[in-house]
């Protein structure tokens, strides 16, 4: 009766290194699936970081455009000066015709010649004509909306935050 059991043994060696090598081959495809998730979850997180940077660069360039137009009356008049028509059918961020002012990089009031992002935009005086001033009252006080279009571009990949805010101030010219 032992030897039965011997020859038996014998004949299952050879079962147990392939179950061991099946099993080596699921963990390594197991291990290679992660590795190619934990790639793309790398990815989605750095593309969302750039995307809230570019966000936050536009909204830094609105905030320092609105404060500007708010503290200097002749930086008001200078833009409408220098406007021309703008359409919204042909410039893109654009989202009301009027009198405009092309912001270029050079613009930017935030800007920071070492970041890798490029700035552009628009700033929009809806209800304004070029060569007139029409605005509208409030009481005896003439008033004007500009609305400020930022498009902030990182360089590298060219994906752009395109951000638009309205603000309201007094008019140049019978105000003063």
């Amino acid at each position: 009766m032992i030897q039965p059991r011997i020859t038996s043994y014998r004949r299952s060696q050879g079962a147990i290194l392939i179950v061991a090598l099946v099993l080596l081959l699921a963990m390594t495809i197991v291990g290679v699936a992660s590795i190619d998730t934990t790639m793309l979850q790398s990815q989605m997180s750095r593309n969302s970081l750039e995307a809230n940077t570019r966000y936050q660069v536009s909204v830094n360039e609105i905030e320092a455009q609105i404060k500007q137009a708010a503290d200097s009356l002749d930086y008001r008049q200078d833009m409408i000066t220098k406007g021309a028509a703008i359409s919204s059918s042909s410039n893109v961020g654009v989202s009301n015709d009027g009198t405009g002012y092309v912001l270029t990089d050079s613009d930017m009031v935030s800007q920071d010649t070492s970041d890798p992002y490029t700035q552009s935009g628009y700033a929009v005086f809806p209800g304004y004509d070029t060569g007139a001033h029409h605005g509208f009252t409030i009481g005896d006080t003439r008033m004007m909306v500009i609305e400020f279009n930022i498009i902030t571009t990182l360089t590298s990949t060219e994906a752009n935050t395109n951000l638009t805010q309205a603000a309201l101030y007094t008019a140049p010219g019978d105000n003063e």
